[in-house]
């Protein structure tokens, strides 16, 4: 591989020029894949995830959605038109399809994405997507940060002794508080959580499965993206994946970590052999 190459870009939203980054591990022409990081994956874990690639790839900076207004009146919006736009760039040069993949609070915008522009999309690769549990947050007997927030307390648990022997997954951590506790933040993180915690991609996929193969890849210890919920949503919207599988052992991990590589080795495959 080339040396990584992080390019800026600006976001255009509401008269606001908002920065970001695409990071190419080889020539844009060449690209193979196309991967969008979820909500906090900023600074230099794109670069990170970049650089441990084994295909050539764009890396998208996670969704810059503290922009957003704080009431999360325009957030569905702001993150379809974010993922539309950053992807876009992506592909500016890209010479064939290329695969795309999606983590977490990405997941939403890339559907939307492969839904719109099937010709640019050799496959879509969910990794521990948003969108799939949905009901579980609506429905829960608890308010819908609190539900979010015990079950952030139960995936740590899963991640408490790799603390201690994975500096990148405590880098990842490091990160996420800096820009979610940074200039007063909290709450306004807190109402665009609840927001996009009510994202519902599954109608929106089910159309996807139609026009290209659609693999999506959770951790059996996921207790955020829980396994055995989204397998009852793919059941019940009657979503015919070409794949799902579920890594052993490995609970919801950002990609830069050693359990998060896990499961973008998984989506690695699929990209290569579809």
């Amino acid at each position: 591989m080339k040396p990584i190459k992080s390019q800026k870009y600006k976001f255009l939203h509401n008269s606001e020029s908002i920065p970001y980054s695409i990071c190419f591990n080889d020539n844009p022409s060449a690209i193979s894949c196309v991967l969008a990081l979820g909500s906090g994956q900023v600074a230099k874990l794109p670069k990170m995830i970049a650089s441990s690639l084994r295909f050539k790839a764009a890396v998208i900076q996670g969704l810059p959605h503290w922009h957003a207004r704080s009431d999360g009146s325009e957030l569905r919006a702001f993150t379809l038109e974010y993922a539309n736009q950053s992807i876009s760039e992506a592909l500016t040069q890209a010479e064939s399809k290329v695969s795309l993949i999606a983590e977490s609070q990405a997941a939403p915008g890339a559907v939307f994405f492969a839904l719109n522009h099937p010709e640019t999309i050799k496959n879509l690769i969910l990794i521990q997507p948003l969108g799939l549990n949905t009901k579980s947050f609506t429905e829960s007997d608890k308010p819908i940060i609190q539900e979010f927030e015990k079950r952030l307390r139960m995936n740590a648990n899963f991640q408490a002794l790799s603390l201690l022997s994975d500096w990148r997954l405590v880098y990842n951590h490091f990160v996420l508080l800096k820009t979610r506790f940074s200039s007063n933040l909290r709450d306004k993180f807190d109402t665009h959580y609840k927001i996009g915690l009510q994202s519902d991609i599954a109608s929106i996929l089910r159309k996807v499965t139609k026009t290209m193969p659609v693999h999506v890849i959770v951790g059996e210890n996921d207790r955020i993206f829980q396994p055995d919920e989204i397998i009852n949503t793919l059941k019940k919207e009657d979503i015919n994946l070409a794949s799902l599988v579920v890594v052993e052992g490995v609970s919801h991990s950002p990609l830069v970590s050693r359990a998060g590589k896990k499961l973008l080795s998984r989506a690695e495959a699929f990209a290569q052999n579809d």
